[in-house]
């Protein structure tokens, strides 16, 4: 018995390390994150059950939280406060979590044992003198011990699961709080136009949000300055940060002009004053 509680023990001891740290991968640096994040939570970080992913990334950066790293992992059942663990550990305040089934293993595992086998020898004769005449009779057992082992076969079935765990920071205010991307080929085409970025998500509560920009806008000169791509538009953000700005968007094939006054989120870190 001893022997097997010692195979149990070395298979619980596998499942030991926390498969989300141990898999872990970071969207950016940590300087980085530090200088994003609004503030350092000190919590536990709620957990939320994914849905879809497309769909919860819209979703989450709307409501102003910005993805810093995930965990990805085929494995067999793992506790989800492995994965609100790392999410304290990087200081993450919401840990969405997706768990998809994938297969059932089953098999047998070995487990050798020591064995041990007596074997009996039963033993009878006469005595005789020296004459030839019958003195008596004799009879015993013996026993002889051999050392071995025997092996029995446990039988086994685990569920796997694919994980994904994607950790999610509370940002500063944004300048702007549009998500954009660089012009599809598809949307190229249909403003007949290479220049421009494509807004994907509005942060509520933010600038572009108070002034109605929506989805599916197509960005094309902020003040007098035409917008290129996603990478000039960010330099162009920084630039007018905390400025009135007129932006010239494309909206289902009409031209619009919005004015919006920038945040400047390192405000208040220059100016103490003003927090």
């Amino acid at each position: 018995m001893k022997y097997l509680i010692f195979f149990l023990s070395l298979a619980s001891f596998g499942c030991a390390t926390n498969p989300y740290r141990q898999f872990y991968n970071s969207n950016m640096a940590p300087v980085d994150v530090e200088n994003l994040r609004a503030t350092a939570s000190t919590k536990d970080p709620e957990l939320v059950k994914g849905r879809d992913l497309n769909l919860d990334y819209t979703e989450m950066t709307e409501r102003g939280y910005f993805p810093v790293g995930f965990s990805s992992f085929n494995a067999g059942d793992v506790s989800p406060q492995d994965a609100i663990s790392q999410g304290k550990v990087i200081k993450a305040e919401i840990v969405v979590l997706y768990q998809t089934y994938r297969n059932t293993e089953s098999g047998t595992t070995p487990l050798i044992l020591p064995s041990t086998q007596t074997t009996q020898t039963n033993f009878n004769g006469n005595i005789n003198g020296s004459s030839g005449g019958f003195l008596g009779s004799f009879n015993g057992t013996s026993h002889s011990t051999t050392q071995g082992t025997q092996t029995t076969y446990i039988p086994y079935s685990v569920d796997r699961y694919d994980y994904l765990a994607g950790y999610w920071v509370k940002a500063k205010k944004p300048k702007l709080g549009a998500v954009y991307i660089d012009l599809s080929q598809n949307t190229r085409e249909s403003i007949a136009s290479n220049k421009g970025v494509e807004v994907t998500a509005i942060i509520r509560g933010s600038p572009a949000f108070n002034a109605d920009l929506m989805k599916g806008d197509v960005i094309r000169k902020i003040s007098t300055v035409e917008v290129i791509d996603s990478e000039q538009f960010r330099s162009l953000l920084n630039e007018y940060a905390g400025r009135l700005v007129n932006l010239e968007i494309i909206r289902k094939g009409k031209i619009l002009k919005k004015s919006i006054t920038l945040n400047d989120p390192n405000a208040e870190e220059r100016n103490p004053a003003s927090k």
